[in-house]
């Protein structure tokens, strides 16, 4: 069974004239996947993840939150790096834990946003509703000059060769045709908590590389994208043309992984961080493994390998409670 977590009350204070139709979608998601719905009044994060126990004992065997951070807020976590900036870590890590150590998942979990607009979550509920498998295989790659290396390595695990590098890469110059109809994305560039793109790097010349507009015109049916971009699911107050991890929901792509705050990541192999974490993560899904599953999989199989020297250090540590998934956990490629 698959729980579907979701506060009614801050859904119909949000979404007032079209709550009724969001719940229509969300009972008709419950059938096709086997779910059932749980709506909870709480709103602290502690006593929702109460709810996640309940739903276990039930027969949950994965979960899928439903709405952005003021519907069901994500935990604020202490953040373990802390000398980069980032005062918390917005994360969905305990929900997925099932005791108080909630750097290693133990629940197959997405998220759903809502992209603070009924229509787009009406319109990605009834993606996951009518999906039907393809067999696309192609895939785009784009990273920032000053981490080619480590990012071969990491796109390697899909069999991807030919990564675009920014420079000479820029929003402006990518074509259409180049991220068309693929079925992986993988980035290695920077973001930014302020502005809606991601960037390249050569020196101190950071272009944009990314943005949402690049995919205004782009199939992206049954896509699967890795982000290692700063803030690249950071999706606190932005809509839909603000996030590019909202965009590729809007464009159809059925998951996507990325960080909520600023990640970290070697410059050269071997892969550390979010390099290592993306390419245990392909590995998963290219084995079949659900995206829920294969989150939880890369994650727990981060720890071992990181903690091979006999510890996990403060930017690893972070890495885990970071990264989330917004799509539908079961679904597989």
């Amino acid at each position: 069974m698959k729980a579907i977590i979701t506060n009614k009350e801050k859904l119909q204070e949000k979404f007032k004239d079209n709550f009724l139709e969001i719940e229509s979608k969300l009972n008709e998601y419950c059938k096709i996947f086997n779910g059932k719905l749980f709506y909870t009044n709480k709103t602290k994060p502690d006593e929702i993840r109460n709810v996640f126990n309940e739903a276990e004992k039930e027969g949950a065997t994965s979960f899928v939150i439903v709405g952005g951070d003021d519907v069901i807020p994500f935990f604020r976590l202490k953040n373990p790096a802390s000398d980069d900036g980032d005062e918390i870590v917005y994360s969905d890590n305990p929900y997925a834990s099932k005791d108080n150590d909630y750097f290693i998942p133990e629940r197959s979990l997405g998220r759903i946003p809502d992209g603070n607009n009924a229509v787009f979550l009406i319109c990605v509920l009834e993606n996951f509703i009518g999906i039907k498998k393809d067999k696309r295989k192609g895939k785009f790659g784009c990273t920032a000059f000053e981490w080619i290396k480590a990012s071969k390595e990491v796109y390697k695990a899909v069999n991807g060769r030919t990564l675009k590098i920014s420079p000479p890469i820029r929003s402006n110059n990518i074509e259409t045709k180049w991220i068309n109809k693929k079925k992986f994305f993988y980035f290695n560039l920077h973001g930014s908590e302020e502005t809606k793109y991601w960037y390249g790097q050569k020196g101190e010349n950071y272009p944009v590389a990314f943005s949402p507009e690049n995919l205004n015109d782009v199939n992206c049916i049954n896509v699967v994208i890795f982000s290692e971009a700063c803030y690249g699911a950071n999706i606190i107050n932005k809509c839909l043309n603000d996030a590019i991890s909202l965009k590729f929901l809007e464009r159809k792509a059925i998951c996507v992984v990325a960080s909520t705050k600023i990640a970290y990541g070697p410059s050269e192999p071997p892969s550390t961080d979010a390099d290592l974490l993306g390419k245990l993560f392909f590995k998963e899904i290219i084995n079949k493994e659900s995206f829920g599953i294969a989150l939880m999989k890369a994650k727990q199989n981060f720890v071992v390998e990181s903690s091979k020297k006999g510890y996990l250090d403060s930017s690893e540590k972070k890495t885990l409670i970071e990264f989330v998934l917004y799509g539908d956990p079961d679904l597989t490629i």
